[in-house]
This record gives C-alpha cells, structure tokens and sequence, in this order.
C-alpha cells in the first residue's frame, strides 16, 4: 500500500493575505490603467496577438517553415483562455489579462508562503513585492504566458518542499513544459529532489521502488510535450513543429563557439548597450544587468537560499540563457522577460540589502561602549536598509510605469 500523502495548510495570517492582495492590486492597477491610456484598452501586442489568434482560432499551419506562424506557441495558456472564453463574457484581451492576474496572485501567495516558512513576513514582504513590481513584471500580466509559468514554477516548489507530493510536482512539471519550452528543465528538479530524498530520508515517500518512481516521475514530467507533440504529428505531419518552425522566427541555424555564447552574442553587448544607451531608461540593458544580477546574487547567496530556490534559478537560468544564444538578434534582447523567471533572485536581493546593513550594524556597536549606542546602532541599521529597499522599489515601479507604457504602445521592452 502507498502512503498518502498530506498537503498542508498555508501558514499565512489575514495580514498577509492582504498586504499580498494589496501589492497584486497595485500591480494590476498600474498594468491597467497604463494599457488603458495609452492603448486605449487591452489590445494584445507582439506575441500576445499570436496567443489570442490561438485562443479564438486554434492552430493553423500552411506548410511554409520560413513564415513565422502560431504553431510556434505552446498550448497551455491559450487553451485556457480559449475554454474560459466560452464561460466568461469579455473579450479576449480581458479574458487573457483575468488568467494572467489570478496565475500571478496564486503565485504570489504560494511565493510568500515559502520564504515565510525559512525567513518571516518581513523578508516575505519585501521580496514579493519586488517581484510583483519589478520593471519586467508588465510580463505577468500583459497576455503573455510568463504568469502561467511562474505560478506552475512556485507551485512545483512549494509542493516539493511543502509536502513531498513528487508526483504531484511532476503534472505540475508537464503543464509547465506546455506552458513555455524551457519548463520541461523543470523535471531535473524533481528526479533529483526525489534521488535526494529517497536517500537520506526513505520512509517519507511513497512506497515504490525507487527505480520504478524515478521511471514514473521521468514519464509524467514528459507527458505533457509527448501529447502536444502528437497532436502536431496527427494535425501537420511534424512532431517537432513548433521546433522546426522558429527558423521563421529569427533562430539561427549555425553554430556557435562557447566564447561567442557566452560574449560575443550574449552579455557583453548587453551590458554595453546599459552604460551607453540611457542607463536606467533603456530597458535592454536593464534587462541584461538584471539578468546578470539574480544569477550572481543566488550564487553568493546559495547557502542561505532555501535548496529548491537555489537549484531552480540555476537549472532554469542557464539552459534559458544558452538556448536563447540562437536568436540573430542576440539573446540580451530578451534577458528582462528571462530575468522575471529567476524570481528567487529576488529573494538573494533582499537578503543582501540585510547583510550589508547588518555588517554595518555590528561595526558601529563593536565600536560602541554605551548600551545607548548600541541601540543607535541597531536603529540605524534597520532605518539605513529599509531605506534602501525603498528606494529601489521607487526606481523599480517608475521603470515597470515606464515600461509598461513603451510596451503596450508597440515598442519591445526585453
């Protein structure tokens, strides 16, 4: 007999709850009210068209592999938005946009309730409101599938650290890898977290054998790409479709050295483009240094993160950057959409902004004889980052205003 597996509660309060539906709030209603003066409502822009095409038309495909077509999109968010089509009465814009927010507010509140259970409401509240604020969160809500994905990711988190449900994580994993191509990265994750586990701690999971389980988890997880894979093999004679297509869609055919990858077409020009081209106000760059930033913050903060987090924004990170290498125009170009994938990167962030204050902190009362100056110090401690914090949200709201504007107006963001 299998144990069963129980699926504990959230341990958030009523506070929680609403400061996190206040920050959702805020992010829609910046979302919202930007696309509705300057867009003059929610009208789909650059690969939104293509899933709305998909919600109200399905796929089609004329045979031509160098004209960028929809069967290049994955089905999961479309889909959905397609069947809630036939229950809500909006069109699809705002039908797209009701996916998207609650996807993003679900992941939120999972987000919060993770770092609560290593950290507290403090660190909670502050890395969750970056991430929901943050100058490319316009991605989460904007009729992209980056909403969809990024509750699927802390959903499969959450049941992996929460309840140990590897089953569960693994249907999680096959809707993400329908949801956005490098999901299916996602099930190393969970293989390697069972491996772990069954290790160290064999009697908390499911009575199989551990080469069977491994089997198992490794088939659910590729289940979801299987099935869409036939579905274009039954439909247009070619399983890998939506592979092959993306020629049409500015991927390179060539190879590329490793020095190439990782410089010439990748970082580099980024970064170039950040300190050359506006700074702040250039959103490419911003993208690349933000990209750069969750990477190397969850490095140096690998140790503190919660393991899952850590592993995530590295077995997503990487191949995400890679694989993008093959766009003509450069990957950078996109690093501000990737960067909102490292949402854990975030966390590192917040954790950073503690230490440095703290380190400051222990200086000045090492140096301090008075139990007065002592808690001056602490004081100012406690000021000095949530000063900091500040500020940086500010910056990142005006950029996420910013951006949002540039975006729904018709001009690519990252």
């Amino acid at each position: 007999m299998s144990k069963r597996i129980e699926y504990p509660s959230l341990q958030l309060d009523k506070n929680d709850y609403i400061w996190i539906t206040a920050i959702c709030c805020a992010a829609f209603v910046i979302f919202l009210s930007v696309s509705l003066y300057f867009n003059h409502g929610i009208n789909p822009v650059f690969d939104a068209n293509w899933y709305k095409f998909i919600a109200e038309s399905g796929y089609i495909f004329n045979g031509n592999y160098h004209v960028g077509q929809n069967v290049a999109f994955l089905p999961l968010y479309p889909k959905l938005v397609s069947l809630l089509l036939g229950f809500l009465p909006l069109k699809t814009g705002w039908v797209m946009l009701t996916v998207s927010s609650i996807a993003t507010f679900l992941s939120a509140v999972l987000f919060y309730d993770l770092i609560k259970r290593y950290f507290d409401s403090g660190i909670a509240l502050r890395t969750v409101s970056l991430y929901l604020l943050g100058p490319f969160s316009l991605y989460q809500l904007n009729g992209y599938s980056e909403g969809l994905f990024l509750f699927l990711a802390v959903l499969m988190l959450h049941l992996l650290t929460v309840s140990r449900a590897y089953h569960s994580a693994a249907v999680v994993v096959a809707l993400a890898s329908i949801d956005r191509q490098y999901g299916i990265f996602l099930s190393l994750i969970v293989i390697f977290t069972y491996i772990i586990e069954k290790k160290h701690q064999p009697e908390k999971l499911l009575d199989i054998t551990s080469a069977e389980n491994i089997y198992l988890l490794g088939f659910i997880c590729g289940s979801g790409l299987m099935i869409f894979t036939f579905y274009q093999f039954l439909c247009f004679g070619d399983p890998l479709l939506f592979v092959h297509i993306l020629g049409a869609w500015g991927f390179a055919n060539h190879r590329l050295s490793f020095v190439q990858m990782l410089m010439g077409r990748g970082i580099l020009p980024g970064v170039v483009v950040f300190f050359k081209e506006g700074l702040l106000f250039n959103p490419v760059g911003v993208g690349v240094i933000l990209f750069i930033t969750m990477i190397v913050m969850s490095f140096i903060y690998m140790k503190k993160l919660p393991r899952l987090m850590s592993a995530y924004v590295f077995v997503i990170g990487v191949p995400m950057y890679f694989i993008s290498i093959g766009v003509s125009e450069g990957s950078y170009i996109n690093s501000g959409r990737y960067s909102l994938i490292l949402f854990p990167g975030w966390l590192a962030v917040v954790l950073c902004i503690r230490d440095i204050f703290r380190r400051n902190q222990k200086k000045r009362i090492e140096t301090s004889i008075s139990l007065d100056g002592q808690k001056a110090a602490n004081i100012r401690a406690i000021n000095g980052a949530d000063m900091f914090y500040w500020l940086i949200l500010c910056v990142s709201v005006v950029l996420l205003i910013i951006y949002t504007a540039r975006f729904v107006q018709g001009q690519w963001v990252s």
